[in-house]
């Protein structure tokens, strides 16, 4: 399947942070399914390169996970959140990717 550029998945997080630390390979495992759909990126919140986006997605809390879709679609979710929410977030931004719509 194509890569589809309006949907993409973020994963927020910081080095020492032990939420994350544990949330991370969960997260990756799920993602691994989806790669090819589209894009997925683990961005380091106190990263300067990184600073502007999450700023302008409010990230108060890490890890934060986001579907964004473009026009003006979005999906948050902050905390370590079980692994059947995890495969929720993707079920969201698959079905964004296929079909447009959200549910």
């Amino acid at each position: 399947m194509a890569l589809d550029s309006r949907v993409v998945v973020v994963l927020f997080t910081i080095p020492g942070c032990e939420a994350c630390e544990e949330y991370k390979p969960r997260f990756q495992r799920v993602a691994q399914r989806y790669q090819n759909q589209f894009p997925i990126f683990m961005l380091d919140a106190n990263d300067p390169k990184n600073a502007d986006l999450a700023m302008r997605l409010n990230v108060m809390a890490v890890p934060a996970s986001f579907v964004l879709r473009r026009p003006t679609g979005m999906v948050r979710v902050e905390g370590a959140i079980p692994d059947q929410q995890i495969a929720w977030l993707f079920g969201v931004a698959a079905r964004e990717a296929a079909t447009g719509t959200h549910h």
